[in-house]
């Protein structure tokens, strides 16, 4: 209980650095902000229909999704409340001040940061301790890179996020727990933010080359999984 109080401690100090002055530079937008542009321009502006082919390959989609389905569900609301009465207004109110949905984009950013501070703790835990773990999380939370990279419009901390799940799954299945699946999974969504993700592959093969006997199967149980993960989320 007393290490849940100190990772609760740990977060929240996270959270106060990757949430204050967030609306920094708005409203005008000097950050790539690579997966909220590409999934607004889902929207297919000026047609009827969504255009959910992002015609931009220099990464993944799912990222953009993400962002596409957080700017439908603000839609959802703001019509809810009466704020718009179709797309088309919240196009102009968009082109008027982004402020609304650039926060929204790096608040989504915030959550996979916080995600991984906690994964790290998780990490260190796995393979050492859970002294070790909080050491790791404490690190992440206040180190200036991760904080930076928690705040702006990304694919790069979700990235992380996912590899982090990846390798914990990959420790313990070195520790012989069936974990093949769950591996296979965490590889195929961090892919599906940035192709290099897929290097995964390499310790998620070492894992089961450091266990005794080795099964061959399991492996491409694990790598399937992979590649049906990254098609279905980032097809």
């Amino acid at each position: 209980m007393h290490t849940r109080y100190i990772l609760l401690c740990i977060l929240l100090i996270a959270a106060g650095l990757r949430a204050y002055h967030l609306d920094y530079d708005l409203p005008e937008i000097y950050e790539e902000a690579t997966p909220m542009r590409q999934a607004w321009e889902m929207w297919n502006w000026g047609d009827e229909s969504f255009d959910f082919n992002p015609h931009f390959f220099n990464h993944p989609a799912l990222t953009f999704y993400i962002h596409f389905i957080i700017q439908a569900l603000y839609l959802g609301l703001n019509l809810l409340v009466g704020r718009v009465e179709s797309s088309a207004d919240l196009f102009m109110r968009f082109n008027q001040d982004p402020t609304e949905i650039v926060l929204l984009a790096r608040l989504v950013t915030v959550l996979f940061g916080l995600g991984l501070v906690w994964a790290v703790y998780r990490l260190g835990n796995e393979i050492a301790s859970p002294q070790t773990g909080l050491i790791a999380a404490a690190t992440i939370a206040v180190l200036p890179l991760s904080v930076h990279t928690s705040r702006t419009i990304l694919v790069d901390t979700p990235l992380v996020f996912f590899s982090t799940m990846a390798l914990i799954e990959c420790v313990r299945l070195y520790k012989n727990h069936p974990r093949d699946l769950q591996c296979g999974l965490f590889i195929g969504l961090a892919a599906a933010c940035k192709y290099t993700g897929a290097l995964l592959i390499v310790p998620y093969v070492i894992a089961h080359l450091l266990r005794k006997p080795i099964h061959v199967r399991p492996i491409g149980f694990g790598i399937a999984t992979f590649g049906i993960t990254f098609l279905l989320v980032s097809p």
